[in-house]
């Protein structure tokens, strides 16, 4: 689950709270005792957003990762999407199985289309609307994809166009 936060006092206990319940990722066990690390290291308030990566390891030597976001507030959002303009981020978790989280930036309330492409650049999934001024997030469920393997997102609107790449595992 992506964790909004202020630069702002109290930040550090609302992150610590956050990596302690990894994110809310959540594996089986399957053999043994889990241990989990994260590569969060600071938070940079000039940043918009901190993508945190969770490791889970259990004693068999099985491994999986999962990735997080932290998004960065300062002042107030009007003033990030103001010093920011449009931006696109990876989705979260990524690599996913079940459900991942497209986020984006917009100066200003216009519409816009999110669209996702198999390997091929066959048109999987799309959704059309009048996107928010400021943070979008759009989630995306497994069953609404057909596909796995290797897809393309893109954010399209009159002022702007970006593409990002995430992986769906079976």
């Amino acid at each position: 689950m992506p964790l909004e936060v202020s630069c702002e006092a109290g930040k550090e206990l609302a992150i610590a709270e956050w990596l302690e319940t990894r994110g809310g990722a959540v594996v089986e066990e399957k053999c043994s005792t889990i241990h989990w690390s994260n590569s969060y290291t600071k938070l940079d308030c000039q940043d918009t957003i901190l993508i945190v990566t969770f490791l889970a390891t259990d004693e068999c030597e099985n491994s999986i990762t999962f990735s997080g976001a932290v998004h960065i507030s300062s002042i107030t959002s009007t003033d990030l999407v103001k010093s920011k303009g449009f931006r696109l981020f990876p989705n979260t978790p990524n690599p996913f199985r079940e459900e991942t989280i497209i986020s984006f930036l917009l100066p200003a309330s216009e519409q816009g289309t999110l669209s996702i492409y198999d390997g091929q650049g066959k048109l999987i999934w799309s959704r059309h609307q009048v996107f928010k001024s400021g943070l979008n997030e759009i989630f995306i469920s497994k069953s609404e994809l057909k596909n796995n393997g290797i897809l393309y997102y893109k954010l399209q609107t009159l002022n702007f166009a970006a593409v990002g790449k995430m992986v769906l595992l079976k």
